[in-house]
This record gives C-alpha cells, structure tokens and sequence, in this order.
C-alpha cells in the first residue's frame, strides 16, 4: 500500500518523537527510493544505490529544517541534485549518457510482438536525442517528463529562472518532435 503524504503531514511529523520520525523516514525511503535512484543514475555513472543512501541521510538530519509552505517534492530533489553535484567535483567523473541502459522500458500489456518492438524503437530513440543533451536539459527533461514537476518547482531545483526552464523545455520539445518526426516518416 502506497501512502503519499503531503508537506503538512511531513513537517509535523518530522518534529515528532523518534519512533514518529523513524516511521516517516520509512515512508519516505519507500516513496522516494527508486525514483531518486534513477534521477542519481541520470547523473552519475556509478553508486546510485549508495548516493542514495547519503541523500536519505541528509534528508534524516534535516527534516526538522523542511519548510512545509514549498513542495516536499523540490526540497528532496534539491538534496539529491546538490549532493550528485559534490559528488562530482570530488570526483572528477563524467556524467552518463541516458542511452546507457539506465530506465530501460518494461513492456506490460502490449497486444503484439510489432506494437511492442516499436515502443521499445520510440523509447530508445528518445533515450538517445535525450542523450545528446547538456546534463542540465537532461535534469529538466527528467524532472518535467518523468516526474510531472511544474516548471517552477524545476526552477528552485536546478537554481535557475523559470522562463530558462520554460524555454529550454520548448526547445526540448521542438528537438524531440522534429527528430521524430524524421524518423518516422
């Protein structure tokens, strides 16, 4: 069973006692787990699974500073985001391409092997133009296509305006259906 919680419900457990706080922390774990996990993997080559681990950490150590007046949702994708980014400049390693096989697509309920070989076709197309793409427009891309994230919660995330992301979306979108539109033809 999924419980979703909103930023009240987390904030006013957040400042519970130690059992409150573990409960919701495992709540949380469990909503967040694989969707930071793929955002990480969009950034880093390796130890998603560990970068994980640090991220919920920081989020533990820092529940009692969450503001419930902004989205959850940005707050917790901003701790990921930021902490790929350290990880990075210590490291010195290269970002990933999304063509790496990261979020591969599971077929469920295709009625036929040709419906589901050209889903698979649309679905690598797009993971490699996205591919080819800043680590930034890729970030954006993920957090609008995949999350559903609103343009300005992006913003607050990646610590630009929101008429950047909104015109880096537009030429997100005008490079995704051209290409396609090529292929397809």
């Amino acid at each position: 069973m999924k419980i979703l919680l909103n930023s009240w419900q987390i904030f006013i457990q957040s400042r519970g006692s130690d059992g409150s706080r573990r409960k919701l922390f495992n709540l949380l774990w469990n909503q967040y787990q694989r969707r930071i996990i793929f955002f990480i993997q969009n950034m880093v080559k390796d130890n998603a699974e560990d970068l994980f681990q640090e991220v919920m950490l920081k989020v533990y150590q820092n529940l009692d500073k969450y503001n419930p007046l902004y989205s959850f949702n940005t707050w917790i994708y901003t701790i990921a985001r930021n902490h790929c980014l350290n990880y990075l400049d210590k490291k010195k390693i290269s970002t990933v391409n999304l063509d790496s096989g990261v979020g591969e697509y599971e077929a469920k309920d295709i009625d036929s092997p040709e419906t589901e070989s050209l889903i698979k076709e649309l679905h690598q197309r797009i993971e490699n133009l996205l591919g080819t793409f800043s680590e930034d427009n890729r970030q954006i891309a993920f957090l609008r296509f995949y999350e559903g994230m609103k343009n300005r919660d992006i913003a607050r995330i990646m610590e630009i305006p929101t008429g950047t992301v909104k015109s880096r979306l537009h030429k997100i979108r005008t490079i995704l259906k051209n290409d396609l539109e090529r292929f397809y033809e």
